[in-house]
């Protein structure tokens, strides 16, 4: 089955990636882009023919691989019993401890290093993944994420891939992967203590990524939204 999307948004703006050297710049950079991301964001929620689309826990759960294992998309969706900025404080932390914590808990383990800045409104996330697979190099990411509200109350946790960052220059040692477009997360409250979360996510793994795992990754990625719900409503 395929997959259709584009990489790049019709009468929008290209996927964001800063280059410039500057962290004040990037921030600013980051802020001006939010309606067209927010608007990419939901359109993949209704336009990609997301394979194996199913329920889970409470949760509707997809994902696509469009003809490359090395590419995946992912999608997770799910009704939490918090309020909603509550969720936005657990995906979009605001401290290096926190950010842990969080991959803590949605990573299963697979995130063995991390580093964090807050810079303005913007998060920077540098991290690296641990498969444990033979002849699978560990990968490393490295992406900007900030947080806004729309005019209807909708939370956009929006995600990007971020270029470079000084302090973390691409390693020999590991894969570089990279977000395929905009990620994130659309959190739509449906009352003062309950929320929508859907998450959706492009992946480019880079480098030799077998079928089998890309396709373990790309549900796992999805079941980060009933993960992140049980912790946030175990710990109202």
């Amino acid at each position: 089955m395929g997959c259709r999307h584009s990489q790049t948004r019709k009468n929008s703006v290209a996927p964001l990636v800063v280059a410039s050297e500057n962290m004040e710049e990037k921030a600013m950079e980051l802020q001006i882009k939010n309606e067209e991301d927010a608007a990419y964001l939901l359109s993949l929620r209704q336009t990609v023919k997301w394979q194996g689309l199913r329920r889970e826990q409470d949760a509707t759960l997809g994902w696509c691989l469009p003809n490359n294992s090395r590419i995946i998309m992912s999608l997770g969706i799910t009704e939490m019993n918090v309020p909603a900025q509550k969720v936005v404080d657990f995906v979009f932390p605001k401290t290096k401890d926190d950010c842990a914590n969080f991959f803590k808990i949605t990573s299963g383990g697979l995130v063995v290093d991390l580093d964090y800045e807050m810079r303005g409104d913007v998060g920077w996330i540098w991290l690296r993944h641990n498969y444990g697979v033979r002849g699978i190099k560990d990968r490393e990411g490295l992406f900007a994420q900030r947080h806004f509200v729309d005019r209807l109350g909708n939370h956009f946790v929006i995600i990007s891939n971020l270029a470079q960052w000084d302090k973390h220059p691409p390693s020999k040692e590991y894969v570089r992967g990279h977000l395929g477009g905009i990620t994130g997360y659309v959190i739509r409250p449906l009352s003062e203590n309950s929320c929508e979360v859907a998450l959706m996510c492009m992946s480019d793994l880079k480098g030799w990524f077998p079928t089998w795992l890309s396709n373990m990754f790309a549900t796992n990625i999805g079941r980060m939204v009933i993960l992140i719900r049980n912790h946030l409503q175990s710990t109202s």
